[in-house]
């Protein structure tokens, strides 16, 4: 299955592609200094380039955070509908996911802030990016690859456990023996 996740922003859209839960291709695109339609233009070309040149199974993109502030929202909005028909037009499957539905299966809370989820998903999956633009996309996909597989429940932190050590002589075995309780006899 492979899924491509994406973080829409003007400045730095985020993107990963899942192949099972490999990520096999990532990065992010930059809007540069390019404003209006010619980076809507700019946009509509990379990820119509890519549906072409990549097999995507399923494409997924982080929904708008309505309650950040000092966004740029008609703009991120006009983004948002350029990617979603190009997604359409390509006949790929589409699912919008919420910032803090993704927080809450992938890290088990679904208020968390960037840097907080980015320690989680760490914590949890073994996995980190230089940007946190890629990271979302890289959460989003795995989001929508753990639910078309029916995996609902965040993956548990890993924990290393030592085995206990060995009694170093005899005399140590034995009273470690001792110090157990006895089994409960059978009637």
């Amino acid at each position: 299955m492979r899924v491509l996740g994406l973080d829409l922003s003007l400045s730095s859209t985020g993107y990963v592609l899942l192949d099972d839960e490999q990520a096999v291709w990532y990065g992010s695109v930059a809007g540069g200094a390019l404003r209006d339609v010619d980076r809507l233009e700019h946009f509509d070309r990379w990820i119509r380039s890519e549906l072409r040149d990549k097999r995507f199974s399923h494409v997924g993109i982080e929904g708008y955070a309505y309650a950040a502030v000092h966004t740029h929202a008609h703009a991120l909005g006009e983004l948002g509908g350029v990617i979603k028909l190009a997604v359409q037009q390509a006949r790929i499957p589409l699912t919008i996911v919420p910032p803090a539905t993704w927080k809450k299966a992938l890290c088990g809370k679904g208020n968390l802030d960037k840097r907080n989820a980015s320690v989680e998903i760490h914590k949890r999956y073994g996995v980190s990016f230089a940007s946190e633009d890629t990271l979302d996309a890289w959460a989003v996909a795995m989001y929508v690859r753990r639910q078309l597989l029916g995996l609902n429940a965040p993956a548990q932190i890993s924990t290393r456990k030592r085995p206990p050590k060995e009694p170093a002589t005899i005399d140590q075995a034995i009273t470690a023996t001792s110090n157990k309780p006895a089994p409960a006899a059978s009637a």
